[in-house]
């Protein structure tokens, strides 16, 4: 017993002992010491200060009414913020987290396309973020606003998000604080999805169009170089890794957005921002399925369990778009760039691209017209189906009409698959928002091509057509106003131009009651014609293989396609009555001269319902009048035609009698000479 006693005084007085001793006493051995202190640099490296939290001095996390609107003691109009009794349940970290999402609130709402920014918990008590942004419509008019406030521009401040970005195993995995209130605030959140877009396959017609046109992909090197990093190339560090995530999820992944997870608070839009803006520009095909009747919706939360931000930007999805309606744009691309092919490889052989180019521009204005729907008055007007087709190619590929978005995009698509270098632009023009297409042509120069300005009703003008950029036309190329504005590459000097033998239907005049195969000039024997067709069939009809038959006198206009395009011409159906003599009025005329004499005559040539002269049906084909003799060497005979005369000039040669006999339009007239 007196053992016991004796231990439980002497340990008493050691844990006094300890606790009053000096430092050195309990002093760990100097290597575990050393051991400690190079833990700690190596975690004080592992997370510098650019990667944690930002957290400022003044801010007092335990007073939570003055954290209600972040750092300001104001809140923002358009924000909606939680409430002190929810945020009393907050740990020091959700607080954190709280005060960066309504600084941010405050800074992006001073931008009006940024709306309804809701601070939220969600169903399992996380905080939350969300807002939308309206993107920039091309048409109609609209201009980037002067005097909004910039959003940072990463090439012009300093970046100091070096954060990694990953993808959350499992984002729900992580479970909220069950002190916090569920669902504060969601009622006024609609959550979107990221959508799998379906049908959005594309074919390769490369290998097919090289073992057919092998020498034309050679001549102007075809499909040897593409434009794909223009936009990465000008975006930061931390865009391009934004870049990347959309990249992959949008446009290979066929998805309506992308989400990631960081281990701190680093949500810049503008990097965003200009990050789906450059993919949108690169890959402008590949967002068929978009809307702007919808809004992109960025969503943000904090797993408190996790110590993560997840992030999600989703872009909206058209109720019209199907994959049947993209396999249908699809096939008419492959149909239009196998037509472009086989034109200029007929036409243009010497500057194929050119070609192909030329046939795009000329298919796109001659088989589509602006489409004045496509231009918004009012949100009600984005979300009908025509809307919808204007600013999509599917308007100009398969609908017949479009705005100038669906008029570039088709552009792009196009000379995507022909392997022609091109960039898809938009920017502004003194009428409004626009877009247009830059074309590297094979001398390697930029050329500028608006085929919506060059759209001239019936067909392309081209007076916009492989320029050099003008002072009209701004290039902007980023789809949500205040963020950054893309430089572009310059344009040549010069129009590129190449001549060569150009297709058409040459006027023709016909016969009536007679018929006649209708022909192409140019070099056309190895294209095929289809869809003839008379604009009056009462004067001219035409069958499928373009035999005319002419019916009655009058003029129409016959028509064909030709690999897509449309060629026309005039017909011209005549009929000669008779042909008299000025002198008598009659078909006969007898006359006499001497030897060296000589004389004129007048003919006069009458028709029925007569449209062209004489002289004018010679120019479209009419033969000129036949001359023949019942006895040669008598006289010498000259004619020619002006308006509906014929004047002959006669020399006698020899002592003799003969009759000349004058043919023109099926019609004879008889001049009897006797030369003494």
């Amino acid at each position: 017993m007196k053992k016991r006693k004796l231990l439980s005084l002497i340990l008493s007085f050691i844990l006094c002992f300890g606790y009053l001793a000096p430092e050195y006493v309990l002093a760990a051995p100097e290597d575990e010491e050393v051991l400690v202190e190079e833990e700690a640099e190596t975690e004080e490296e592992a997370a510098p200060d650019a990667e944690a939290p930002t957290e400022d001095s003044s801010i007092d996390y335990s007073d939570v009414e003055s954290l209600a609107y972040g750092s300001s003691a104001e809140p923002v109009e358009g924000v909606s913020y939680l409430p002190a009794s929810v945020l009393s349940s907050f740990h020091e970290e959700e607080l954190e987290a709280y005060v960066s999402f309504c600084d941010d609130a405050a800074v992006l709402m001073q931008d009006p396309e940024i709306e309804n920014y809701v601070i939220y918990t969600d169903e399992k008590g996380r905080l939350c973020f969300s807002f939308d942004v309206s993107a920039k419509v091309i048409d109609g008019g609209l201009r980037t606003e002067p005097g909004l406030m910039p959003l940072s521009d990463p090439e012009t401040e300093p970046v100091t998000e070096d954060f990694e970005i990953f993808d959350a195993e499992d984002p729900d995995a992580a479970g909220g604080d069950p002190e916090v209130p569920a669902a504060y605030n969601m009622d006024l959140v609609e959550p979107a999805e990221i959508e799998e877009i379906e049908g959005y396959e594309d074919t390769d017609l490369q290998a097919e169009l090289t073992e057919e046109y092998g020498d034309l992909i050679e001549a102007d090197g075809l499909f040897l170089s593409d434009t794909k990093n223009w936009f990465y190339d000008q975006l930061g560090s931390t865009a391009r890794k934004y870049y990347d995530k959309a990249y992959n999820s949008m446009v290979k992944g066929g998805s309506t957005g992308y989400s990631y997870s960081t281990k701190t608070y680093a949500f810049n839009w503008t990097d965003h921002c200009n990050a789906i803006s450059a993919v949108w520009d690169t890959y402008p095909g590949k967002f068929g399925w978009f809307s702007y009747a919808g809004s992109l919706h960025a969503h943000g939360r904090y797993d408190y369990g996790s110590r993560s931000y997840t992030y999600q930007i989703t872009l909206p999805k058209s109720k019209y778009y199907s994959s049947s309606l993209n396999k249908k744009a699809n096939k008419k691309v492959d149909e239009l760039v196998k037509n472009a092919y086989s034109y200029a490889s007929e036409l243009y052989p010497d500057a194929p691209a050119y070609g192909i180019v030329s046939y795009f521009d000329r298919w796109i204005c001659e088989n589509n017209y602006y489409e004045y729907a496509g231009v918004a008055e009012s949100a009600k007007d984005k979300k009908t189906k025509v809307y919808y087709y204007c600013h999509r190619q599917y308007g100009i590929l398969l609908m017949g009409y479009g705005v100038c978005e669906s008029y570039a995009l088709a552009m792009a698509c196009l000379c995507d698959k022909a392997g022609i270098p091109n960039i898809y632009v938009t920017g502004d023009t003194p009428g409004g928002g626009h877009a247009w297409n830059y074309i590297q042509m094979p001398d390697g120069q930029f050329y500028m091509l608006d085929s919506t300005w060059d759209d001239a009703g019936a067909s392309s003008d081209q007076i916009y057509f492989l320029i050099p950029d003008d002072s009209s036309h701004d290039p902007v190329g980023n789809l949500f106003k205040g963020c950054k504005k893309f430089s572009f590459p310059s344009t040549a000097g010069s129009r590129y131009y190449r001549t060569a033998e150009q297709i058409s239907l040459p006027l023709v005049a016909v016969q009536k009651g007679k018929k006649k195969q209708l022909e192409l000039s140019g070099t056309h024997a190895k294209m095929i014609t289809t869809d003839w067709a008379s604009s009056d069939s009462y004067v001219a009809k035409v069958n499928k293989n373009g035999k005319l038959s002419a019916r009655k006198t009058g003029v129409s206009t016959i028509s064909c396609r030709l690999g897509g395009l449309s060629i026309a011409g005039t017909v011209v159906v005549y009929q000669i009555s008779k042909l008299n003599f000025e002198n008598n009025g009659k078909k006969s005329l007898s006359d006499s001269l001497s030897v060296s004499d000589t004389g004129s005559y007048s003919i006069l040539v009458n028709q029925n319902g007569e449209v062209f002269s004489a002289s004018e049906l010679m120019r479209a084909g009419v033969a000129e009048p036949k001359i023949t003799f019942s006895k040669k060497n008598i006289v010498s005979v000259s004619a020619t035609v002006e308006g509906d005369q014929i004047r002959l000039n006669v020399r006698a040669l020899k002592k003799g009698k003969t009759t000349v006999k004058v043919k023109f339009g099926g019609k004879t007239a008889k001049l009897t000479l006797k030369v003494n």
